[in-house]
């Protein structure tokens, strides 16, 4: 038997940053195809690891997507209203990607930039402490 190693990068954003234990159990048993298609094998014995680790760099849509299924975790975990708890996680989520990016230098700038022309900070607040 012959042992090949097999390296891919793998972007999930649709249902958030995967973990690898997910990752690897999704590969397990995968088929295997030579380059006209015909199978030739499935994976077995996977193992999946991050590339350099200490040196690993985030892109936005990552820290998006594992921002927003932190967030998406907790208010299932609690069933939050739509209201209180809900939008302090979307403020925070929005203000850590305003900044992140410089797109924003306070929460004022983070509410002009991601919620509608007539939604204030004060709004937004509001909402938060109306929730609490």
């Amino acid at each position: 038997m012959v042992r090949t190693t097999v390296t891919a990068e793998l972007n999930a954003f649709d249902r958030g940053t995967p973990l690898l234990e997910d990752v690897r159990a999704s590969l397990e048993g995968t088929a295997i195809h030579d380059a006209d298609g015909a199978p030739i094998g499935t994976l077995t014995d996977v193992s999946v690891s991050e590339l350099c680790p200490q040196t690993l760099a985030h892109t936005n849509e990552r820290v998006l997507s594992a921002l927003n299924r932190a967030s998406d975790d907790i208010l299932r975990a609690v069933d939050a209203p739509a209201t209180g708890l809900r939008d302090g996680l979307n403020l925070l989520v929005n203000a850590a990607m305003s900044y992140l990016k410089g797109e924003a230098h306070g929460l004022e700038a983070v509410v002009a930039a991601n919620w509608d022309g007539d939604t204030t900070l004060e709004d937004v607040l509001g909402w938060i402490q109306d929730g609490t």
